[in-house]
């Protein structure tokens, strides 16, 4: 209940040092509890465990991720007596995560500010999101493309091609750079 650690694995000494005796927010170089701590919110009643992600620093100062699991541990009558708090390392799932955050912005910036027709499609050829581009080189708005067959929009001679490729891409396969003529509102 005083916030006092009384045993951590191998896990957490790598990441901290011996820190078994001292109370949890000295890992932190605080002197009182944190005031983002919830572990009271156990002791209290108001929750049965919790859980969340933590961003720290370890002894060596760099920035580690952990999902942060608290569960009351109860004498036979129901009483906490203390806290297990699990630290599960998910830092590359972090990086991970921010990593594909970045990827998603770029992609982003690209497919709004691309000269050509970026565009994806479901399985069954249809169109769910479309360039804004393709204002400027059909005369249809992208809002006007989303939900349409993908077949209608393709001139009727680059349609065996588009089908090709489209095939190909469903079983992830490359295919090599292609052109198509889309039908364009005169």
């Amino acid at each position: 209940r005083d916030h006092r650690i009384f045993w951590t694995n191998k896990v957490i000494k790598d990441i901290y040092g011996d820190i078994t005796g001292k109370f949890c927010y000295e890992r932190f170089q605080r002197t009182h509890v944190c005031p983002w701590c919830n572990v009271k919110e156990i002791y209290n009643g108001k929750k049965s465990n919790i859980v969340y992600e933590l961003k720290e620093k370890d002894a060596k100062g760099n920035t580690i991720w952990f999902e942060h699991i608290v569960t009351p541990i109860k004498y036979k009558d129901g009483d906490i007596m203390a806290t297990l708090d699990l630290f599960v390392p998910i830092t590359k799932r972090k990086e991970a995560e921010i990593a594909l955050k970045k990827s998603e912005e770029r992609y982003q910036r690209y497919f709004k500010n691309a000269n050509d027709i970026i565009f994806t499609m479901s399985p069954t050829g249809i169109y769910t999101s479309i360039s804004p581009a393709v204002k400027k080189l059909t005369g249809w708005s992208a809002e006007e493309w989303i939900g349409k067959d993908v077949k209608l929009s393709i001139h009727p001679d680059d349609v065996p091609i588009a089908l090709e490729n489209f095939k190909k891409a469903l079983h992830e396969q490359t295919s090599p750079p292609f052109e198509l003529s889309l039908i364009h509102i005169s």
